[in-house]
């Protein structure tokens, strides 16, 4: 039986472009950059790319790497050195990300009122990439507080790992403290990370996304989590 729900934050619970998107141009007048629909894409395409496989090449300096905080901070950082090419401290350039991001936090359609209903039968939990502070402001901000039993994001691993890994959900499960996998469900947009990784952690799996694909590893799939309160009755 399911008594663990665990959600995905970015593109999942919040649009997490138009987060971005906000947060990018907060970032652009500290540099004095002019923003563009151009430069906005060519920083995604980036980010993407960072978040996939090169910023596991990267060696973090003994200074930063003293927590799993520390390390996961100076890595948010080093990217916005790396795109802009410039020479300032990668910790003061995520810290007016940061900031950036409590901008336009905007939930998706059927988010709030799925999880309000959900909370009431199931454990909440949420599981990002992101900062854990900003992940805390976002939920916040959409009004879900109340209803959330924890939040575990990247920084908060140690050694430093991202939801594309496996160890990260081995450390998720042992930060909700519930190691019976069979007792929990992911829920997410991206299928490599939400639901690939989850897979070979033995954690049930729910795809969100637009249209039903046939030959896939997920439990379920859905394009609303509306969709998501009659699976669960249908199970339990």
């Amino acid at each position: 039986m399911i008594k663990n729900l665990i959600f995905d934050l970015d593109d999942t619970l919040v649009n997490d472009r138009e987060n971005h998107k906000e947060a990018f141009k907060y970032i652009l007048k500290f540099l004095k950059i002019d923003y563009t629909e151009e430069l906005f894409q060519q920083w995604l395409d980036f980010d993407t790319f960072y978040w996939k496989d090169y910023f596991k090449t990267i060696t973090v300096p003994a200074e930063y790497s003293k927590t799993g905080s520390d390390s996961a901070e100076y890595l948010r950082g080093l990217r916005f050195q790396l795109f802009f090419k410039t020479e300032l401290d990668p910790f003061e350039m995520q810290k007016h990300f940061k900031e950036g991001l409590k901008i336009g936090i905007v939930p998706l359609d059927g988010a709030v009122e799925a999880l309000k209903t959900l909370s009431k039968d199931y454990n909440i939990y949420i599981s990002t990439n992101g900062d854990s502070f900003v992940a805390k402001e976002k939920i916040n901000r959409i009004g879900l507080s109340n209803y959330i039993n924890g939040i575990f994001s990247a920084d908060l691993t140690n050694p430093p790992k991202s939801k594309s890994d496996l160890d990260y959900y081995q450390q998720l499960l042992t930060f909700i403290g519930n190691t019976k996998k069979e007792e929990y469900l992911m829920t997410g947009n991206s299928y490599h990370d939400d639901v690939i990784m989850p897979n070979k952690a033995g954690i049930k799996t729910c795809w969100l996304h637009d249209k039903k694909e046939d030959n896939i590893i997920c439990d379920y799939q859905i394009s609303n989590l509306m969709e998501l309160i009659n699976i669960l009755k249908e199970l339990n």
